[in-house]
């Protein structure tokens, strides 16, 4: 089993990024694997350790850091993937699509529906304006 050393578990206050080991394709860390005891026996330490290191280096729980890099992971999805939500829940490892759905929500204000299509206007509009700059005005 390969561990995770505490340079490979890089928890980022600002960007919230929890990287997990490339070898062997680890896909667990990416999003998938939410529970703050995963990551604390990769590091071969306690979770109430993790708590109290995540905490007082950064003022937030492992479970909210998590929460927060597992909603950016599914929103780089509905950005830049065709993939239907159903298949990004099933990608995420969520239980099931309304679950999924509640729990982009709870944090984004929004459904992943309403998020994908917001991005896709919002980027449209862009181009357009963009269209109608000259070239040495950008």
């Amino acid at each position: 089993m390969d561990h995770f050393s505490a340079q490979q578990l890089c928890i980022d206050c600002n960007c919230c990024h929890i990287l997990a080991s490339e070898r062997h394709g680890e896909w667990k860390a990416r999003g998938r694997q939410r529970k703050v005891e995963y990551f604390a026996q990769q590091l071969c330490i306690t979770s109430k350790y993790l708590a109290s290191v995540v905490r007082d280096s950064c003022g937030n729980t492992p479970r909210e850091m998590i929460q927060r890099y597992t909603v950016n992971m599914i929103a780089q999805r509905l950005r830049t993937t065709h993939k239907t939500i159903k298949e990004i829940s099933v990608e995420m490892d969520f239980s099931n699509e309304s679950y999924f759905g509640k729990f982009f929500k709870k944090y984004m204000g929004c459904s992943p529906a309403q998020y994908r299509n917001k991005m896709r206007h919002d980027s449209m509009s862009h181009q357009s304006t963009a269209a109608l700059v000259p070239n040495n005005e950008v």
